[in-house]
Order: structure tokens, then C-alpha cells, then sequence
């Protein structure tokens, strides 16, 4: 057992710019995501994942595209959810005021309806 720590201290970093989450989502929802194994594996020992080819591709990170870093990975994952919580908080925000002019239209139905003499 062990674990593997990356290197993450503000103080070890330089370059930074930010991201948009929203466009890493979208990247995230078009990545070929497959099970495999590797060749040198028993057929039977399977993992889920990307290829390095098309996640260097989408997200332009890393050494190579042979590798896909751990690092990276995390990173992509993070940005994806934080672009998918503004997707929702969006979404949210535009139900909470379709269902305040519903009520309105509902609230104008009923003064019409009543002023028509209609129940």
C-alpha cells in the first residue's frame, strides 16, 4: 500500500491562467471515454478511461500524448464539475423565474376568468 502525492504548493507553480470550466465541460462530454486493458495485461484486468492521444488533444496538457498525468486528469475533472455546477446554478435561476411568470400568467387567468363571470 502507499499513496502518490503530487507536488501542488502555490509556491512550486508559475504561469498560471485561468480556465473557462464551462468550455473544459464541453471538451469533457465529447473525450472518447472506453474499457481496455493494456496488451501486456491479462484480457481480464480492465480499466475505463481516455486514451492520452485524444485527452492531449481536447485539453492540451502534459508532457506528451502518450501520457496522461494524474495531475492533469484531476484538474480536468475539478474544472469539469465547477463547469457543470454553473450549467445547474443557470438552469436553476432561469426554472425559479419561469415559475414566478407562470404564477403571474396563472394570477391574470384567474382575474379574467372572474371578471367574465366565469368561476
Amino acid at each position: 500500500g502507499g499513496i502518490w502525492t503530487d507536488a501542488s504548493d502555490r509556491a512550486a507553480k508559475k504561469n498560471f491562467t485561468p480556465v473557462e470550466t464551462r468550455t473544459i465541460l464541453e471538451r469533457v462530454a465529447r473525450l472518447p471515454v472506453t474499457i481496455w486493458n493494456y496488451k501486456t495485461e491479462d484480457p481480464s484486468l480492465r480499466h475505463i478511461g481516455p486514451v492520452a492521444q485524444d485527452f492531449h488533444a481536447a485539453f492540451a496538457v502534459g508532457a506528451d500524448d502518450k501520457h496522461i498525468a494524474a495531475l492533469d486528469g484531476n484538474g480536468v475533472a475539478l474544472a469539469a464539475i465547477q463547469g457543470l455546477n454553473q450549467k445547474v446554478e443557470e438552469q436553476r435561476a432561469e426554472n425559479a423565474e419561469l415559475k414566478r411568470r407562470l404564477a403571474q400568467l396563472e394570477q391574470l387567468v384567474i382575474k379574467l376568468s372572474t371578471k367574465r363571470g366565469q368561476p
